[in-house]
């Protein structure tokens, strides 16, 4: 009927008619609905340009209509700047016509209140809550879904403070969720998905399967697996799997899950792209490295043809980078040829030094794959190449921030101390080692790792001393010493004997 309409009033009417924009709007929200975001977005695009044209109330109000749908779109897509940018200029025109107390008004602000959820913007997101609550009382809302609406946000605020008072959130938006709509509706699931998440950051892993599972059913029976929404479902679920002895479950509903994404989208379409990656993934993770190299290296490929065609398709900020750093280590774990390996770590390098020229999120992935090139120089024992790797990845260091810094410098570190013990460097080795083990002080299998490989590099030192009949007993000393300090301090971190 959506599509007949359109039909009949594109044949009928002039292009910038608000009787055709309203046919794209509609059309375009039930491909919304049903999570054929590319068509959705073209729709929503078209009745856009007619409705901004339109310098009327009536037609702001329109236009306030159509950024919202397409801002949520966005946010489901993973865009989330830009559905930010259109949440907001949709709350402005809302809030200006129909005022802040307007049922369009406060949904805009729902829209906007999850956009920075997504983005996990949490401190400017909880003061939107109270705001929700307060006006929502004075509608004629459903109760239910006003409830399902704050708790599910106060759920997803309240993860990384308290995992129980989290839980507790979500339960009553399952609950009012249920009553409110059905208990086979999308955002049924979607909420079990997160009930799962919290479920399971605190050990109780039955419980979050059997969530993740009732997501996945309802994803199935609903849009048969088609919607891109149900890919955080089916990788969580997959993932716990595996993690409790279960692979081939996981690996069949990925299996699923991606024939069905491919029924319904291009290959080359964003979100399957980032499904395909996160299979690929999943793959490695199981020790499947030969499976997830092919699906890695066909994303890839995908991915550079669509570019290069200029297909319309976007692609999140790093994707080719991850995918060929992700392909270069997996071809590394099947024995693959080390040149071809390496070369896949320098395209991948060279895919980040492009976009950080567009995006500065981008910068810190370069480190990702340089400091893996010179783990494979190492191996090659082409030990100067791999320290001028090294040494690059310090300049991209040193522009990053937070976490990442701190993850990116520990793996370079242990990198340096695997060159130092490679290529017989003991000082450098013992100063690493040190370094490295106040990074780890209290993680008794760390702290024995690097005592090994003192005692490894002792050894050799000592057999080479030997047989050349040097004199090696001072550097022979510092690494011994070295090793007791570390041992000893494995031992108070809870190491039993070895």
């Amino acid at each position: 009927m959506l599509t007949n309409a359109l039909t009949i009033r594109s044949e009928n009417l002039p292009d910038n008619h608000p009787d055709l924009a309203e046919s794209y709007h509609n059309l375009g929200w039930y491909f919304h609905e049903i999570g054929n975001y590319p068509r959705a977005g073209s729709l929503y695009d078209q009745a856009l340009k007619i409705r901004r044209r339109i310098d009327t109330d009536e037609g702001k109000r329109l236009t306030a209509n159509t950024l919202h749908n397409k801002a949520w779109m966005l946010a489901n897509e993973g865009w989330e700047d830009e559905a930010e940018e259109m949440i907001r200029e949709a709350l402005r025109i809302r809030t200006e016509l129909l005022g802040p107390e307007n049922r369009d008004a406060i949904f805009s602000r729902i829209g906007l209140l999850f956009v920075l959820i997504e983005q996990e913007r949490l401190l400017e997101a909880t003061p939107h809550i109270g705001a929700i609550v307060s006006r929502l009382g004075n509608l004629n809302v459903d109760a239910d879904v006003g409830k399902a609406v704050t708790q599910f946000a106060l759920g997803m605020t309240t993860r990384n403070i308290s995992l129980s008072q989290s839980e507790r959130h979500l339960q009553a938006a399952l609950l009012a969720c249920e009553k409110a709509m059905n208990k086979d509706s999308v955002y049924v699931g979607v909420i079990c998905c997160e009930l799962g998440t919290t479920q399971e950051a605190q050990g109780r892993f039955p419980e979050a399967a059997e969530n993740y599972k009732r997501a996945i059913d309802i994803g199935r029976e609903k849009v048969d697996l088609e919607h891109p929404r149900i890919r955080l479902a089916v990788e969580r679920y997959a993932d716990l799997m595996w993690k409790q002895g279960k692979p081939e479950k996981g690996r069949e509903i990925w299996r699923e899950f991606m024939e069905a994404q491919l029924r319904r989208f291009d290959p080359a379409y964003g979100q399957v792209a980032i499904a395909s990656y996160k299979h690929g993934v999943f793959l490695k993770s199981v020790g499947d490295a030969p499976a997830a190299a092919i699906v890695l290296e066909n994303l890839a490929n995908t991915i550079r043809e669509s570019t290069a065609s200029d297909s319309g398709y976007r692609y999140q900020t790093g994707l080719l980078g991850h995918t060929l750093n992700q392909l270069a280590i997996c071809l590394e774990a099947s024995d693959h040829d080390k040149n071809e390996v390496m070369q896949h770590y320098r395209d991948s390098i060279a895919a980040f030094k492009s976009e950080a020229e567009q995006s500065d999120d981008a910068l810190p992935m370069m480190g990702w794959p340089s400091i893996n090139l010179a783990d494979t120089l190492i191996d090659l024992q082409n030990f100067d190449q791999a320290e001028k790797e090294l040494e690059l990845v310090m300049n991209v260091i040193k522009q990053t921030n937070g976490s990442e810094r701190a993850e990116l410098r520990e793996y370079q570190l242990q990198t340096y101390h695997y060159l130092f013990e490679k290529s017989g460097r003991s000082e450098d080795l013992v100063a690493t080692a040190l370094e490295l083990c106040r990074i780890h002080q209290g993680d008794p299998d760390e702290l024995l790792s690097l005592a090994k490989s003192l005692c490894r590099r002792l050894k050799s030192l000592e057999s080479t001393s030997v047989a050349e009949g040097m004199d090696s007993s001072s550097e022979s000393t510092a690494l011994k010493n070295t090793a007791i300090e570390i041992l000893r301090k494995a031992k108070a971190a809870g190491l039993e004997d070895d």
